[in-house]
Order: structure tokens, then sequence, then C-alpha cells
């Protein structure tokens, strides 16, 4: 029988964080003392928070357990794994549209 994994809602975890001004890993593990390579993992679903990370994540970005965690193989997740390599973080993202930008003017 299979085990029944969860794992981190990364939309709702950035969503809340945004909300806070915190749109990078780096911006997250300042506000809440979490490791900064944790957290880019649990964002792009390599590992799953402890249950005393998601009490801090909770607790710091008022979502209640149920908003952080989902079931692995939910709709939600497979999306954030399609998209975690192209958006693993904020700064990379925004790097890549600037230089896109300035190849196209070139």
């Amino acid at each position: 029988m299979p085990k029944n994994r969860l794992r981190l809602r990364t939309e709702a975890l950035s969503n809340a964080a945004a909300e806070h001004g915190d749109r990078s890993a780096y911006a997250i593990s300042k506000r809440t003392g979490l490791d900064q390579a944790l957290i880019s993992r649990w964002r792009r679903g390599l590992s799953t928070p402890s249950t005393q990370s998601l009490v801090v994540l909770s607790t710091t970005y008022g979502l209640n357990l149920t908003e952080l965690v989902g079931p692995a193989d939910g709709p939600e997740n497979s999306e954030a794994a399609a998209e975690a390599p192209a958006a693993a973080s904020s700064e990379r993202t925004s790097q890549d549209r600037v230089a896109a930008d300035q190849r196209e003017r070139s």
C-alpha cells in the first residue's frame, strides 16, 4: 500500500510571504529564522518541511497547516513541480527578464 505523502503548498507559501514583502527564499529565511537552503528545496518540491518548520511558517505568515500542506499528488503540486526549474527564485526570474530585454534591444 502506498504511503500517504504530504508536500508543501508552495503557491500558498509564496502568496502569503509576498504579502509580507518576502519574495525569495532568503527573505523568508530572514523573517522566519529557517535555513535558506531548506526553504529553497521545499519551494522546488525536493523535500518536505518538518512539523516544527511548518508551525514556524504558519505562525509567521498567518496560514493554517491545511493551507500549507497537501497531498504530494495534488494538482497544485504537480504544477509547482513542472514550474520549479523555471522559477527557482524570483531574483533569477528578474535577471532573466532583464537579460532577455537587453538581447531584444541588441
